[in-house]
């Protein structure tokens, strides 16, 4: 019987819906994927900017508590009661969660003619004491100069506006409240004399006919609060840093703080090892360092409990929309001074979420391509069970069908025998003839199917040793001798000289040979002619050596050379011609071979004939070695 090879076309629709899926899922995980990315992208982009504006708004109402905090009244400064002032300055450090914030306190006062004077604070005496412009502070004096020289320009009603903070230092500028009380002392001078009782400078007139005594009164006042640039980056911009940002090995942004326009200024990183030109750009920028009205006036209404203590009454709140700046009050100011800078590690948030997408990417095709090898090592195991399923059945139907015909003609001529049906002398050695020429198929038989039992299941056992291989040779042909002569068989034997010892287990290559003289008497053609061959040759890989058994048979069909070392497989001359056998002679041919490290080759000439070799290494060292378990193909 053929044994022809399992068809998958069962499998081919289950392959092909497979597939099907396979690619549609594909298709609709590299969208959602996509989409999810871009979501994903939004939202730490919508997180990353909330943040850094509560860092902002965190850092500036801090300066705006300063700023209520630290306001000198005009009764302070008309008394000169500095006692007053110093304990609302205790009162700061005491409550202020940040008290290195503030670095020193300056009082400008102007006067009448604008003269602009500058006193300092000395903790030690706990007063103001005249104090020559520092140098940081020059930007501030030229300021506050150009300021009130417009009151001499443009006469009565002047607006003046100066900024909340200020870049130089930085610092804070917080005017003198109830300013109305300086000007007591020009009362009856001047009926044009009003003042605005605002957190912030407001209209007011200069007194125009004032004595000379009065020319060095105070017209208007500031305190400048000179903040502490080293605190702000050691310890209050980290703290925030670390409130709204955690620090850590997963730290996703760099974050840095520049100073606006002037891009060359680092105030703080939160990695020593980057410099300023890593932060000209970010996936997030904040600008603070400044004081909105609406700032000071929600403290003012809400009460604060950290300005308890603190003379507010009498302010009066105005909502006014915008950031504090050069312009009047109510107006559009500044965006802050300083600029926050969140950048991703990665580059960008852009890049990080590229990668984030290619990662997810390839885990979710990853996932389909594992389930896709599934479904194939599904169907290879479906299709290996059935060739399983089908070599067993192969296995019996061949078995049976082999051992019928020599136990249905040694029963017949046992019962011959028996019978006394035979009383010729010469007629009973035929029948003993035939009995035994079927025991002794019967038993290559069963040792053959023992043998191949044994291979599969790799109980196998071969003794390697070191072994001449003329002895072999001419044991397998001399072993066969009877069946030659039987078959009309001549076998031309070529042996060449000094060939060297190999590693082999002697009886079963012996075994090995004689089935491949064996195949080549059932299909070896008519002229009765078997050619064995041993030879030394030198390969790639080192010298072998080839015992091939050559016919001038009518060849094999190309059609069954891929299959003819399957167990059970009869080709299709086999099948033409009903020739007896149980097609498990070349599959142990090759078990034995492979066993032996090498391996066994076909070649086969159309109407000419066929040859099988046996290529065996070259190696006298003893081994032991066990056949493992083969898979049915």
């Amino acid at each position: 019987m053929i044994r022809r090879p399992l068809a998958i076309t069962a499998f081919l629709p289950l392959m092909a819906a497979a597939l099907a899926a396979l690619v549609l899922l594909a298709t609709l995980q590299y969208h959602w994927v996509g989409q999810l990315s871009a979501g994903e992208r939004e939202q730490r982009q919508a997180d990353l900017v909330l943040s850094a504006t509560r860092l902002g708004e965190d850092f500036d109402r801090e300066l705006a508590r300063a700023y209520l905090a630290l306001q000198m009244d005009a009764a302070t400064l008309r008394d000169q009661d500095w006692e007053r002032f110093a304990r609302r300055l205790d009162r700061w450090h005491e409550r202020a969660p940040y008290p290195g914030l503030v670095r020193t306190v300056y009082l400008v006062q102007v006067s009448q003619i604008g003269r602009v004077g500058l006193s300092r604070y000395d903790a030690a005496t706990r007063s103001f004491k005249p104090e020559i412009w520092p140098f940081e502070l020059l930007p501030v004096r030229r300021r506050i100069e150009r300021t009130y020289q417009a009151i001499f320009s443009q006469g009565n009603q002047v607006n003046v506006s100066l900024p909340l903070v200020d870049r130089a230092g930085p610092s804070l500028l917080v005017p003198v409240s109830r300013p109305w009380l300086l000007a007591d002392q020009a009362d009856g001078f001047s009926a044009d004399l009003v003042f605005s009782d605002l957190v912030f400078p407001g209209t007011f007139s200069r007194c125009v006919r004032c004595p000379p005594e009065l020319y060095d009164t105070p017209l208007l006042a500031h305190t400048i609060v000179e903040l502490d640039r080293a605190y702000i980056a050691t310890t209050f911009l980290p703290a925030l840093v670390a409130r709204y940002f955690p620090p850590g090995a997963d730290s996703e942004y760099h974050i840095g703080v520049v100073e606006e326009g002037n891009p060359s200024e680092l105030i703080f990183s939160s990695d020593a090892t980057l410099d300023v030109g890593a932060f000209s750009s970010g996936d997030a920028e904040v600008s603070f360092l400044d004081i909105t009205y609406d700032e000071l006036n929600a403290l003012i209404l809400a009460n604060d409990p950290r300005l308890e203590g603190s003379d507010l009454r009498g302010r009066i709140a105005l909502g006014v929309l915008g950031r504090s700046g050069e312009q009047g009050a109510g107006e559009q100011g500044t965006a802050g001074q300083w600029r926050l800078v969140l950048k991703h590690r990665q580059g960008s948030l852009d890049a990080a979420i590229a990668a984030l997408r290619a990662r997810n990417l390839l885990v979710s095709f990853g996932t389909l391509m594992l389930l896709g090898v599934s479904i194939l090592m599904l169907l290879v195991a479906t299709r290996r069970a059935q060739r399983l399923a089908r070599q067993q059945i192969d296995f019996a139907s061949a078995v049976s069908h082999e051992l019928r015909t020599p136990l249905a003609v040694i029963c017949s001529a046992g019962e011959n025998l028996a019978d006394g049906l035979v009383h010729d002398p010469q007629r009973a050695r035929r029948y003993g003839a035939v009995i035994y020429n079927e025991g002794r198929r019967l038993t290559d038989m069963v040792e053959q199917v023992l043998a191949f039992a044994g291979t599969q299941s790799g109980r196998q056992r071969y003794q390697l040793q070191p072994s001449d291989v003329r002895p072999i040779v001419e044991g397998a042909v001399q072993g066969m001798q009877l069946q030659l002569r039987e078959g009309g068989y001549e076998v031309e034997l070529k042996l060449a000289p000094e060939l060297p010892p190999i590693s082999a287990d002697p009886v079963a290559l012996r075994r090995s040979l004689q089935n491949l003289i064996s195949n080549a008497m059932k299909y070896g053609g008519d002229d009765g002619w078997i050619g064995v061959t041993a030879q030394l040759v030198s390969t790639e890989s080192g010298p072998e050596l080839q015992i091939s058994v050559d016919d001038h048979g009518p060849g094999i069909a190309p059609a069954d050379q891929p299959h003819l070392f399957e167990p059970f497989y009869r080709g299709q001359l086999a099948q033409a011609r009903q020739t007896p056998g149980s097609g498990l002679g070349l599959s142990l041919v090759r078990h034995t071979v492979t066993a032996h490290g090498g391996r066994v080759s076909l070649e086969s000439w159309p109407g000419q004939g066929s040859r099988f070799t046996m290529h065996l290494p070259v190696r006298a060292q003893p081994r032991f070695v066990q056949s493992p378990a083969v898979e049915a193909p």
